[in-house]
């Protein structure tokens, strides 16, 4: 099942996701290391062609949050090639690969000027791989890092005054501005709509076998809470972990929310809605179950908007929610899960940094990162 990643996002996010995926050589936002411009660069090199040339922007994005904030800021016609599991991708874009296994020769074939990729934790094997960075030299590529694990780092790398972020990369600083400020405001007319002295426990879970459940500090966490609900999960649960029956009996949710996106890919691909896969429940444990299939659950983007409100839906179910741009009105809602008996006792890892993922297809985030 999918269990495979869960968030780089989309995270993808993750997303899974995903989720979320990468670092920086030239310019980064909410990167570790400092920006180089490509003026910085050794003098005398081959350019098969020069950044911000007189083509205009031609972005090879691997970062599937990225991929969304681009086409929200009216961008996504300079994105030429996406990851290989971008739910958010334009149409009859190339694919080239992902962070780990990158096409390099379709990737000079389409003549990029920029490249960003995603790394949320990086390290020795988790970073710009040596052969891309070569070639960004020689080529004068201009590589962009970003970390997007939370809200926060979403909203940093659409538009930071302080750093260099989606925004500015486009040239569109004032739009992403406007953008994050329009987001930011309706997560608190959301916090505020949902208010509760005593906010439902809610368990959310990503992945089946084994079980697997988002916990604090990730962005859909940070969902949760302007949806009026409050994580089951403790704080010392980590990010993505992976719940077994015994535990999960103890946990004793209000409700469990199963974020499903593959399905809800397959059914914008099909224009059908498969049954989703029974969630395994022990005996003793009534909580009710609903499915968020929306293609674009996990990942931690500009459409964190949509989501929140379809957990608040989920979650208070008779509550009248706002209408009007960036609410989401329109897109895949949740439904009532079916249940079944046996969950997979397990304590596995949750998986990579990057979020959930899935290696079935680009329906799902790559960097559904939290």
């Amino acid at each position: 099942m999918m269990r495979s990643a869960i968030v780089q996002a989309a995270t993808c996010w993750a997303q899974h996701a995903l989720v979320g995926v990468a670092l920086m050589v030239v310019i980064g936002c909410g990167a570790d290391s400092a920006p180089v411009s490509p003026a910085n660069k050794p003098a005398g090199e081959n350019s098969a062609e020069p950044a911000n040339a007189a083509s205009g922007t031609r972005i090879a994005c691997l970062s599937p949050a990225v991929t969304q904030m681009l086409a929200d800021l009216g961008a996504a016609d300079r994105v030429i090639a996406v990851g290989a599991y971008d739910p958010a991708a334009p149409p009859d874009v190339a694919i080239v690969g992902d962070l780990y296994r990158i096409d390099y020769e379709k990737l000079l074939s389409i003549r990029p000027t920029d490249i960003i990729l995603q790394i949320n934790n990086p390290t020795a094997s988790r970073s710009v791989p040596a052969r891309l960075a070569e070639l960004a030299r020689r080529h004068r590529w201009t590589i962009h890092t970003f970390k997007i694990e939370t809200a926060a780092d979403s909203l940093d790398a659409l538009y930071s005054p302080d750093a260099p972020c989606v925004g500015s990369l486009i040239d569109q600083p004032d739009k992403a501005r406007a953008l994050r400020d329009r987001i930011e405001h309706q997560l608190d007319q959301l916090t505020a709509l949902t208010h509760s002295d005593a906010p439902p426990r809610v368990l959310m879970v990503v992945g089946l076998s084994p079980l697997t459940c988002v916990g604090h500090g990730t962005f859909l966490d940070r969902l949760l809470t302007s949806a009026g609900g409050v994580n089951a999960l403790d704080q010392t649960a980590g990010a993505w972990p992976a719940v077994d029956r015994e535990r999960l009996l103890n946990l004793a949710p209000d409700i469990i929310i199963r974020f499903d996106p593959s399905r809800g890919s397959a059914a914008v691909a099909t224009h059908e809605s498969a049954a989703p896969e029974p969630l395994n429940l022990p005996d003793g444990l009534d909580a009710p179950i609903v499915v968020i299939d929306d293609p674009l659950a996990l990942l931690p983007s500009t459409t964190m908007m949509r989501i929140a409100r379809q957990l608040a839906a989920a979650i208070h179910p008779d509550l009248p929610l706002p209408a009007g741009e960036g609410w989401g009105e329109g897109v895949p809602q949740s439904t009532t899960a079916p249940r079944a008996e046996g969950i997979e006792n397990s304590n596995t890892p949750s998986p990579g940094p990057e979020g959930p993922t899935s290696p079935g297809g680009r329906g799902v985030p790559e960097s559904a990162a939290p």
